[in-house]
């Protein structure tokens, strides 16, 4: 069970259902202060404006990807299987703000090489990519 507690009932209901757990059983629960993550929508625009760029200048939208992180969100390093990397940070779990913030630098950059990037402002296309 998963709860945002973003008000007074919510917040009792999920004291609710913790009480009427079982006794002997074990749970895990976890509480953390709530940030969402990037919306579908954001995450479709993104790729919508990565094939933009694509036909602009022919690059792959998977690699396009790869140099936004690296140039915006930068890079880290991890120990896979005993050897050091160092590899783009990832997009997958920045707030909707942080990728809001991403978006505008893709577009500035896009913006930089002539490439104006478009705003689809139907609901219906950026949720399902159909216009």
């Amino acid at each position: 069970m998963f709860f945002i507690l973003k008000n007074e009932t919510i917040r009792q209901n999920a004291a609710l259902f913790v009480k009427g757990l079982e006794a002997n059983g074990y749970y895990c629960v976890e509480i953390k202060e709530y940030k969402p993550n990037r919306s579908l929508a954001q995450n479709r625009l993104l790729w919508s404006w990565y094939n933009v760029i694509k036909k602009e200048t022919g690059n792959d939208p998977e690699d396009l990807h790869e140099e936004m992180k690296v140039r915006i969100l930068g890079v880290e390093e991890k120990e896979r299987a005993g050897v050091k990397l160092i590899v783009p940070k990832g997009s997958r779990w920045l707030s909707t703000k942080e990728f809001t913030m991403f978006l505008e630098a893709v577009e500035m950059l896009a913006n930089q090489l002539g490439i104006i990037l478009p705003y689809p402002t139907d609901y219906d296309f950026i949720m399902t990519g159909r216009k």
